[in-house]
């Protein structure tokens, strides 16, 4: 898989691993939450979202990129190689 050009919204850019099939991601403005408190410098979740999906953003790592914006996660590591976790859901292109 190779990685695409940054997000024009600005909210993620994408990159290669040099030494592995992974590619990594790293977002910014994070948290992105559900309402933003006054005074607050979060991002909404809403904004993010419609700006991604603007960017044409695939579905289903628009799922995976506002699960982790929400958690206030800066760093995503995608590796194909990896073994799943049982706990955790595994998403497909599907």
């Amino acid at each position: 898989m190779r990685a695409w050009c940054n997000s024009p919204a600005g909210f993620f850019e994408c990159f290669e691993l040099n030494s592995s099939r992974a590619v990594g991601c790293k977002l910014y403005s994070t948290p992105w939450v559900a309402e933003i408190e006054a005074g607050g410098s979060s991002c909404s979740a809403d904004e993010v979202s419609a700006r991604m999906l603007a960017d044409r953003v695939p579905p289903v790592l628009l799922q995976l990129l506002m699960l982790a914006g929400q958690a206030d996660t800066r760093l995503l590591i995608f590796d194909p190689d990896a073994a799943p976790l049982t706990e955790l859901p595994l998403f497909t292109e599907d």
